[in-house]
């Protein structure tokens, strides 16, 4: 494959390149960013591995695990996630174009809607936090915290009913001499 080729492939895959990057890279005066190392691997149909010891074409030994075989594995996996949010982003810049209520709106606009209607929905905060991949439920707390406020009432109503009907079966379970 030529450098031009090369080029060309990789700004089809979202990176944009020319032929003197690419030469660029080959002669060692740009760095080789890890998502356009793992892009050309797949491009050339070469592991990883081939890539990392210059070695494209030899036999490398895909069997005994070693650190590079992790750092494979995780680039693989980062890549799969580039690849499903590039995805994402593609449908909901189609959207934003289409619909000219949601021009304003940004991904994390967007995050925050869900959230609300989530809670609104009556999720707890361990929901909320799951579903927004939230580090903790405090980071969750911290943001949204104000919008379980607004069903402080049914709690407490839920609350009333629960303790009545408690105190209903007490009175009902007390022997006749002790009432």
């Amino acid at each position: 494959m030529s450098q031009e080729q090369l080029a060309q492939v990789m700004t089809m895959s979202g990176f944009t390149m020319h032929q003197t990057t690419v030469a660029k890279l080959e002669s060692g005066k740009r760095p080789l960013r890890i998502a356009e190392f793992y892009a050309i691997a797949d491009i050339l149909d070469v592991p990883l591995l081939a890539l990392l010891a210059n070695r494209v074409g030899d036999d490398i030994r895909n069997d005994a695990p070693s650190p590079i075989h992790e750092i494979e594995e995780e680039l693989s996996e980062l890549m799969y996630k580039r690849a499903d949010i590039m995805e994402r982003l593609t449908v909901w810049l189609k959207v934003r174009t289409a619909v000219e209520e949601a021009a304003s709106f940004s991904v994390h606009d967007l995050r925050h809607v869900a959230a609300t209607l989530a809670i609104g929905a009556g999720a707890d905060v361990k929901l909320v936090q799951q579903m927004l991949g939230d580090k903790d439920a405090t980071e969750t707390l911290n943001t949204y915290a104000a919008l379980w406020d607004d069903r402080i009432d049914e709690v407490a109503k839920r609350v009333e009913k629960r303790r009545a009907r408690a105190l209903k079966k007490a009175a009902k379970q007390q022997p006749e001499d002790e009432a």
